[in-house]
């Protein structure tokens, strides 16, 4: 019986520092499309009363990687690279990866999703009650690149 990947081990690194107290992470993968424009039945054809299938074409492939952390109390950089204060300073252009924990998985391979994104996203939260957090969002630029890593057996 197959055994599931827990989302505790699938997280997001920014220029390869694994983010501190991570709540949440997704990577989004899309394909943007174009409606072909249907024709007018040529002369001499039978015109019917079916509903036409809409036809598209693929254009272009984006993707995006968001997450959320709880805001850590030794020190706000500590915690994780600032994203916050990577807007304001303009270092926008971050390495990210969206990945497993290395031998974590339980399975033969670990996985890898990595490319050059934009911060395009960030929001720091301050309830009244509860724990500060953070919401950030990297936009690709560029490939996504994927792998899977083999997990070597352990030696003895």
């Amino acid at each position: 019986m197959a055994s599931k990947v827990p989302g505790s081990v699938i997280g997001v690194t920014i220029g390869g520092v694994w983010l501190k107290c991570q709540t949440d992470a997704t990577l989004t993968l899309t394909v943007n499309v174009t409606e072909e424009d249907p024709c007018k039945p040529d002369e001499g054809d039978a015109v019917s009363g079916d509903i036409p299938w809409v036809e598209r074409t693929p254009e272009s492939r984006d993707w995006e990687i968001s997450f959320n952390n709880n805001l850590m109390k030794n020190s706000l950089e500590a915690a994780n690279p600032d994203m916050g204060k990577l807007i304001v300073d303009g270092d926008v252009e971050v390495q990210v990866q969206f990945l497993t924990r290395p031998g974590q998985t339980k399975s033969d391979y670990d996985l890898v999703y990595s490319g050059t994104g934009i911060i395009t996203g960030f929001t720091f939260n301050a309830p009244v009650t509860g724990a500060s957090t953070t919401e950030s969002t990297i936009t690709g630029n560029g490939p996504l690149t994927y792998i899977t890593v083999p997990i070597e057996p352990p030696t003895t």
